[in-house]
Formats: structure tokens, sequence, C-alpha cells
């Protein structure tokens, strides 16, 4: 009970799409594997070039895998800090929880990113993300 409370409240998701989400990508993995048997790891390469990730819309083979910025609609502004050298406009995301900040220093005006920036870097999957992703 409470650990599936904690699990639903962290993710956004219940145990049903949790077991949904688990199994897609079960059948994802055994569709990959039967493919390769049947045509061979190279054609199953190209058929898999077709193949959009779920997460971020790029080519499944893309090498760089999946790297999905934070979502604007989920980031929280945290307010600012200013100095007579740099100006921070801080940040956080409730997807992930991260924290970052955009950076702009008075000796050249350039804004950059401090901290995560991006939400989820990890393997493409064309299975459906959690909920809260």
């Amino acid at each position: 009970g409470a650990l599936r409370a904690a699990h639903e409240l962290q993710t956004g998701e219940d145990a049903a799409a949790t077991t949904l989400r688990l199994q897609a990508a079960a059948v994802e993995r055994a569709f990959a594997h039967f493919l390769e048997r049947r045509v061979g790891a190279d054609v199953a390469g190209l058929i898999r070039a077709y193949e959009e990730c779920a997460r971020c819309g790029a080519s499944c083979t893309d090498g760089d895998g999946c790297v999905v910025p934070h979502p604007a609609h989920l980031t929280r502004d945290r307010g600012v800090t200013m100095s007579p050298l740099r100006y921070e406009s801080l940040y956080a995301c409730a997807a992930c929880g991260q924290r970052f900040a955009e950076v702009v220093e008075a000796s050249d005006k350039t804004p950059r990113a401090e901290g995560c920036t991006t939400c989820y870097r990890g393997p493409h999957s064309t299975a459906p993300p959690p909920p809260r992703d």
C-alpha cells in the first residue's frame, strides 16, 4: 500500500499503467530480438532506423541517444539573484526535480546554462514514457 502510493506520487502513474508500460517495453525487446534472429542484425538495424523514439522523436538509431530538455510547461521559476557581476534566473523542473539556472555575466552578457540542462538522457525507446515524463 504505502510503496504503491509513493510510486504513484513519484511517477504520476498507477500500478496498472506501470504494468502496461513495462509490458510494452518487454514486447519491444522481444520483437527486436525476434527480428534480429529472422533477418540478421544488419537488416534489423535498417528497419529500426525508421522507428521514432517516443520521448524525443529522433530515430532510434541516433548514436547520441535520447536527450530531452526540461519541458517548458513543467519548469518552475525560483526567482533571480543579482550582483554587479552576474544575473542568475533560477529554475526547477517539476518532471525530474533538477534545478538549473540561466546565468549572464556582466563581462560578456551572453546567457549560459548552469546545472543539469536535460530532463532525460538515456537510450531511445519506442515504448511510451511514463505519464510524468
